[in-house]
C-alpha cells in the first residue's frame, strides 16, 4: 500500500489501468520460457501499499523477499524487483509480534517508500508470516489505497504504544480510500486474510521494536 494522492481516475481509464496491471501480474506469476532470463521468485503483496496507497502519508507491507527468498519461486519467475523502485530485498526488515505470531515486515520509512508499498508484489513474494510495515514520525491520521497494487492486503493502523485502532482488507487494484479512523504512527500491511486467521483486531497489541522508533523518516 502506498500514500493515496488526490487523484480521480475516470471509469474507462480505470479499467485501461486494471488491464494493464493485471497483465503485469501475469508476467510476475507466470513461469514460461518467455520469462526464463528474470528468473526470481518473488514475494508480494501491494501497498502499500501494499499492498496500497496512503492518504496522509504512509505506505507499504513487510517481510523479507529477495530472488531467492521465501515465495517459493523458482526459474521462470520474473521477480516483482525489475517493476519497483524500491526492491523488496534492498528495505530493512524487523521482526514483530502479533497475538504471539511473529510477523517478519519490510520497513518503509521514506516519502517515496511510502508512496510504492507493496505495489506490483504478486502473492508468491509474501509469506504468510511477511509484511510492510509503514512507519511514520507521529501520530496522524492516515489513508490508504491499492493503486497499482495486485495482491489484496489486511491492513491495521497502529498507535504510537502498538495498539491496533482499525483493520481494513482491501482489493487489488482499487482507489478506494481506507482510513485509520483515528491518529495512528504505523501501517501493517499483510496478505489478506491474516487478520482473520490470527484472530487479529483493533485493541490488539504490535509488538514494535525500539530501534524501529530510531528509523523514522
Amino acid at each position: 500500500m502506498r500514500r493515496q494522492m488526490a487523484v480521480r481516475v475516470g471509469g474507462a481509464g480505470l479499467v485501461l489501468a486494471a488491464v494493464a496491471l493485471l497483465t503485469i501480474a501475469g508476467c510476475i506469476g507466470s513461469s514460461g520460457s518467455s520469462q526464463d532470463s528474470g528468473a526470481a521468485n518473488g514475494s508480494g503483496g501491494a501497498g502499500s501499499g501494499g499492498n496500497g496507497t496512503a492518504a496522509s502519508g504512509a505506505g507499504g507491507s513487510g517481510g523479507a523477499a529477495s530472488e531467492s527468498g521465501s515465495g517459493g519461486g523458482g526459474a521462470g519467475r520474473v521477480s516483482s524487483s525489475q517493476y519497483r523502485k524500491f526492491p523488496l530485498d534492498t528495505l530493512p526488515v524487523s521482526t514483530l509480534t502479533v497475538k504471539g505470531h511473529a510477523i517478519r515486515a519490510w520497513l518503509a520509512i521514506s516519502d517515496e517508500q511510502h508512496q510504492e508499498g507493496l505495489m506490483y508484489v504478486p502473492a508468491d513474494e509474501i509469506a504468510d508470516d511477511q509484511g510492510m510495515l509503514f512507519v511514520f514520525d507521529n501520530e496522524w491520521f492516515r489513508s490508504f489505497w491499492m493503486k497499482n497494487t495486485i495482491t489484496p492486503l489486511d491492513i491495521a493502523f497502529i498507535k504510537a504504544d502498538g495498539t491496533i485502532v482499525k483493520t481494513h482488507t482491501m482489493p487489488p487494484l482499487t482507489t478506494q480510500s481506507f482510513p485509520s479512523g483515528e491518529p495512528a504512527m504505523f501501517a501493517l500491511e499483510v496478505k489478506a486474510g491474516t487478520w482473520e486467521r490470527l484472530g487479529v483486531g483493533a485493541g490488539d497489541k504490535v509488538d514494535i521494536p525500539r530501534d524501529v522508533f530510531k528509523t523514522q523518516p
